[in-house]
Order: C-alpha cells, then structure tokens, then sequence
C-alpha cells in the first residue's frame, strides 16, 4: 500500500486534485493529518473500511495513519489541507483552540473520539467564504513569497476555525429532525442486507453523527446490535414456520458468517438452530 507524505519542513500543504469514475484514487495512507474540502462534483471516501459520501461544501478530516481510498461518482475536484501533527501542535498552541483541535482527534491515530462527526457541510456563505480561503491557500502555497509560511499559517487557522465552529452549531442538514417512519420503513426493507450508520445516512439524508446519536435513542442500542437482534429474531421465525435448513435461514437473513451467525443464535436462545427447532416444532 502506497504510503504519502510530504517534507516536514513544510509544515502545510494545499494541493488541489481531481478524481475521475475511471481512475478512483486506490488505499493509502498518510503521514500527516488531512482535510479535504470537495469544490465541484460529488463522490465517495473511504477512510479505515468506512464510506463517507460528499459532494460541493462538504469538509472532511482524516487523522495520521489512516487508510484511504477515493471514488467518484463522475468528475470530483478538491482541495488536500496536509498539516504535519508536529506543525499543527507548534502553531495552534497560542492560539487559545488547540484544546477543540485535538478534541477532534487521537493521538494514537487510530481513529475520531466517540461522538465526533468527521465531515461537515458548508453552505451560503461560509461555503463562499471557504472556497476563496482554500483558493488563496493554493495559490500561496505554490508561490516563493516571502512570510509564505505565516500566511499559510493565518489560513489555516481559519480554516480550522470554521470546521470546529461547524462542528459545535451542527450547521450540516442533520438538524433535520429525524423522521421515525422513514427510519422504520428503511429497516423494515433493508434490514438482511449490509448496513453501516454511514450507508443508511446516505440514504436518508442525514449526517452519519447525528443518526448515530438518534439511532441509539430511540432502540436503546447501536446499529449492529440492532442488526444482530433483528436477524436473528427473524432467524428464529423462519426456523419455526417454514422448511428451510439452517444453512437457507443463514442467506435469507443476510449473514455471511456462519460461525458467527451460530454463536449469535446462542446468544439470543441459549441453544443452536437445529435444537431451537426441535424445541418449538411439534
């Protein structure tokens, strides 16, 4: 796997890319904390085995050490903010936010503190405001000006400025309230078939943060024990009222683990399938 980094001394770097449907950017991983700001079209991130949909205005961070991956749903244009942790700590610690910073992220790098949404969606004009502050970022960073690197500093103190501002008002469209109905009616449909908090986020037009937190609300437990429940739940129905064998039950429910499957059986009934039917069928 193709490992990126860039000279230390830098300190930041603004890159503007593109990605193509044809030609998605393959797994990586960095060595240096990144935001990417998307500017035109819309696509997919990939960042340790998780989708994260995004499209114009739309600001995603990922911490050192992370894996990842770009595809485009056409053409996708952005900007790549590289800060190396060293500089970040260097040049924020006067700057009264280094707490909200670091907030963000472990310092293992091994992922986002519990609770904290990883992108966030810019719009009117903060959209506006951010499109030219990356701009001047790209351009400054190609330049040989002198105070180069104060300038890039200064701008990209404002630029995480806004990011914790966003995070803290929840400016991205998850402040709509969650609809249960539209909840209920897209596990009732989709429940056997692979779902994350990011897919079904997706699909209802949600911040994958914000229907985490709701989620767990309103079932009393995450995504996947929900999952692990309902599954098996409807594992023990079909087992009871049709003829299907147990390696049948274990597709039709959306199981591609059999072991796990039979271990997550136990769990709920105390015994195995094949005992659980003798048990309940005349």
């Amino acid at each position: 796997m193709r490992v990126y980094n860039f000279d230390k001394r830098h300190g930041v770097l603004v890159q503007c890319s593109c990605c193509t449907k044809e030609r998605p950017e393959p797994p990586h991983r960095h060595e240096f904390v990144e935001l990417v700001y998307t500017h035109v079209g819309s696509g997919t991130h990939e960042i340790g085995g998780q989708a994260y949909p995004v499209r114009r205005g739309d600001l995603l961070f990922i911490n050192y050490g992370e894996t990842h991956a770009i595809r485009s749903d056409d053409t996708m244009e952005f900007y790549n903010l590289l800060v190396k942790p060293e500089f970040l700590c260097e040049n924020l610690i006067d700057s009264g936010s280094v707490d909200d910073v670091f907030r963000l992220f472990f310092s293992d790098g091994s992922g986002l503190q519990d609770g904290t949404p990883r992108c966030v969606h810019l719009s009117g004009v903060d959209r506006a405001e951010t499109e030219q502050l990356m701009e001047r970022m790209y351009d400054e960073s190609r330049g040989d000006k002198i105070g180069r690197r104060f300038v890039l500093n200064g701008y990209m103190r404002l630029v995480f400025a806004k990011l914790i501002r966003s995070l803290h008002e929840e400016k991205a469209p998850s402040r709509k309230k969650l609809s249960k109905k539209a909840l209920a009616s897209y596990l009732d449909a989709n429940f056997t078939s692979p779902i994350t908090i990011a897919s079904m986020a997706a699909s209802l037009h949600y911040h994958p943060a914000y229907l985490g937190r709701a989620f767990r609300a309103l079932y009393g437990m995450g995504i996947k024990d929900y999952l692990r429940k309902r599954r098996i739940a409807y594992a023990a129905s079909l087992l009871w009222e049709g003829d299907m064998n147990v390696s049948e039950v274990i597709t039709v429910v959306g199981y591609t683990n059999r072991t796990q499957f039979y271990r997550d059986f136990e769990t709920e009934y105390n015994c195995s399938p094949a005992t659980y039917r003798e048990k309940i069928r005349p």
